[in-house]
């Protein structure tokens, strides 16, 4: 899951191996602004 919150600049990139819906295994924080818009598969 890919949040992005445009007050603070800030994307959470929520990574769930597992399957479940209940945790995340890997939480990424990404700060400031967005230079461009690109689509990007995880896979």
């Amino acid at each position: 899951m890919l949040s992005y919150d445009a007050q603070a600049h800030v994307s959470d990139l929520a990574i769930n191996l597992g399957g479940g819906f209940d945790a995340s295994d890997f939480l990424v924080k990404l700060v400031g602004q967005p230079r461009e818009t690109s689509d990007f598969v995880l896979a």
